[in-house]
């Protein structure tokens, strides 16, 4: 109990730093009003994570709405790829595409303009990393399910990776590999429950889900080739370095606390010379750069200590929930190459709701209950 009062005194310090440095900003407002907005979704994911602690049934619940968000997203997905424009679900925050529309990320096949998947969020990355979400959620739903359903469990997956494969996501799909390294090498794992039966079915169904997984990798990379995105040469890598360039610049003109929370799209042009097209003004693609440069190394320090806080709750986890840490690792990948974790409400939600995730298993009779469904299934597991 004194550890997690400890901790929550310091979850306060850590959102309250964001709205905070409008005091030291250039641009108060925005800095101000972006920060509140952190600070809302860490409190309010706070009550939620509180309430889903009291009851499995409301737990599982909020998982099955994440699953049933990540289906509906992907059929969104499919209809918008083979239409090449939006479906017309703009009250549900679909945006207006088409592919002609300049600025819209697309991708070229067979000398032919595609539209990538939006979904109804505001990028096709987004997307991505929300259905890593929703795919954990349904792995997570499947384990605990004492008679699960396997073909259905089966479709939900495969309707999902399908959407995945559709947003061209390369960052989303490292992610997922990520995932499944960790399931691949760990103990008690979801594979293991997977194959405890090696029917042809079984083994049908995963070298299909192998195979899709191949393929929506192998779409993402050959957006342009390994060659280009290593040595910066494609559009998206050269935008992201000189993104990082300006960064670095805005740090070393502020380093303690940093030119205030969300000012970088507009301090970009003071930072730097090169010709941006007017969609390309963007906060760095790096959640660390962005951090460090918006509020200086006691903003970066204060943001890996809380990150390491998680971390040290993760350790002491064993099980399916460790999934909840492997999905925030993926996170912390993708956000070396992306900003929405920290930027976006999409975002937000997603990266904080599966940090404060990983801190879900503290109660005494939750980790009872995962010891004997766990022995149920691994006889031989130890706690």
């Amino acid at each position: 109990m004194k550890e997690n009062k400890i901790f929550l005194h310091f979850l306060l310090l850590f959102s309250i730093l964001w709205p905070l440095s409008a005091l030291w900003s250039g641009s108060p407002a925005i800095s101000f009003f972006e920060g509140a907005r952190i600070f809302l979704t860490i409190w309010a994911l706070i009550g939620v994570i509180f309430f889903l602690q009291r009851s499995q049934k409301l737990k599982f619940f909020f998982y099955q709405v994440l699953i049933g968000l990540g289906i509906v997203e992907s059929l969104i997905a499919v209809g918008q790829f083979f239409k090449r424009a939006s479906l017309g679900f703009y009250f549900l925050g679909e945006s207006h595409l088409e592919t002609n529309v300049v600025g819209l990320p697309r991708i070229i096949i067979g000398g032919e303009k595609w539209l990538r998947a939006f979904g109804t969020l505001p990028h096709p990355n987004v997307l991505g990393g929300f259905l890593l979400l929703t795919l954990v959620a349904t792995g997570f739903l499947y384990f605990y399910d004492q008679r699960p359903k396997k073909n259905f469990y089966f479709w939900l997956i495969f309707t999902q990776l399908v959407g995945l494969a559709l947003t061209f996501s390369r960052s989303a799909w490292l992610g997922l590999g990520v995932i499944l390294v960790f399931e691949a090498f760990k103990n008690g794992t979801f594979f293991q429950k997977l194959n405890k039966t090696n029917n042809f079915s079984k083994i049908f169904k995963t070298v299909i889900l192998s195979a899709m997984l191949f393929f929506g990798l192998l779409l993402a990379i050959r957006q342009s080739s390994i060659e280009s995105v290593f040595l910066g040469r494609d559009e998206s890598s050269r935008l992201r370095f000189e993104l990082a360039k300006a960064a670095l610049k805005r740090f070393s003109s502020a380093p303690i606390l940093g030119r205030g929370w969300m000012t970088g799209t507009i301090e970009l042009p003071a930072f730097s010379n090169y010709s941006f097209y007017l969609w390309e003004y963007q906060p760095v693609h790096n959640i660390f750069l962005l951090v460090l440069a918006d509020l200086g190394l006691i903003g970066l320090l204060v943001f890996l200590i809380f990150l390491w806080q998680v971390g040290q709750k993760w350790q002491k986890i064993k099980g399916p929930f460790l999934i909840w840490g492997e999905l925030l690792s993926a996170y912390l990948l993708i956000g070396l190459f992306d900003h929405y974790l920290l930027t976006l409400p999409q975002g937000l939600f997603i990266f904080f709701l599966v940090a404060l995730t990983c801190l879900m298993t503290d109660k005494k009779e939750e980790k009872v209950e995962l010891k004997k469904k766990l022995e149920k299934i691994y006889p031989s597991f130890e706690k």
